[in-house]
């Protein structure tokens, strides 16, 4: 699962595909091993907190800060992708005429260092 991680983190540019990911260098298993990790791999969240708020600076007061956002990627077409939201999309054209249709939700939160 790691390894996973660390190839969508290293890709150059957009990943295109899950196969796509196993040609990456950190990806050292072959293309069946992505679905795998996907399917049947865990990661025990409490010791990757612990990891991660390790690799942060602690700042003024002892205070770490971070940083996030929430991008959409809307996909109305995609009916038998699992684990599709309702999400907002400012240009959806829907019969009821609101701003939502189904997608995935992806957050990324940025550690934020204090300056000098």
């Amino acid at each position: 699962m790691f390894e996973l991680a660390d190839a969508v983190a290293s890709a150059p540019g957009r990943v295109g595909s899950l196969p796509g990911l196993s040609l990456e260098p950190e990806f050292r298993r072959g293309h069946g091993s992505v679905y795998a990790a996907l399917t049947a791999g865990r990661i025990d969240e409490s010791r990757l907190r612990r990891l991660l708020l390790a690799a942060v600076p602690a700042g003024r007061e002892r205070l770490v800060w971070f940083a996030g956002d929430v991008s959409n990627w809307p996909r109305p077409e995609a009916v038998c992708s699992p684990q599709r939201l309702m999400v907002h999309d400012k240009s959806a054209r829907t019969l009821a005429g609101h701003p939502v249709t189904s997608g995935w939700p992806f957050a990324v939160m940025a550690g934020l260092e204090w300056g000098p």
